[in-house]
């Protein structure tokens, strides 16, 4: 769908820099992962995909590959689809309202501070991805702050469809 909203001038790509990537010639970027619901919701609060994503989005921050002052980030689910982490990213448009929700999302799966009781406790499929994005909750800031949650309508086959015509 990026590839027919885009403008004349914008490079996309798949698998280039992210699953789908677009490129304007500002040079900024909008670097979007495409999430299916076929196996549950991929943005609950503890769901694998929502977790590596960040994390992979922050590694590629910290490498300068997909700076976040001048890209975009955006998670695409097939259909509405929501959880209280992601949503309350999805909503943190400003650097302070960012660092609110990662310490909130922190405290959910981690438990307070600073014993973190809940730390041992998160998944091992998450717990790397968890733990990367709250030990560099800087660049996480950043990351949130310029990160969208699009929701489909359920049928990508109607949306392409109104697109083309």
């Amino acid at each position: 769908m990026l590839l027919l909203q885009s403008k004349k001038g914008h490079a996309v790509s798949l698998e280039l820099f992210d699953d789908v990537g677009v490129e304007k010639p500002s040079g900024k970027r909008l670097a979007a992962q495409a999430k299916s619901t076929g196996d549950g919701n991929p943005v609950s609060d503890r769901s694998v995909g929502l977790w590596k994503t960040f994390s992979n989005w922050i590694d590629a921050a910290k490498a300068g590959t997909l700076p976040p002052e001048t890209t975009n980030y955006q998670i695409y689910v097939s259909r509405d689809r929501a959880g209280e982490i992601v949503d309350s990213f999805a909503n943190a448009n400003a650097k302070l309202e960012a660092e609110t929700a990662i310490a909130t999302a922190k405290k959910k799966l981690w438990g307070p501070s600073p014993g973190f009781p809940l730390k041992n406790k998160v998944a091992d499929t998450i717990r790397d991805f968890v733990e990367n994005v709250f030990e560099n909750e800087s660049i996480a800031a950043n990351v949130v702050r310029a990160f969208t949650l699009k929701c489909g309508s359920g049928s990508s086959h109607e949306e392409l469809k109104t697109l083309m015509e």
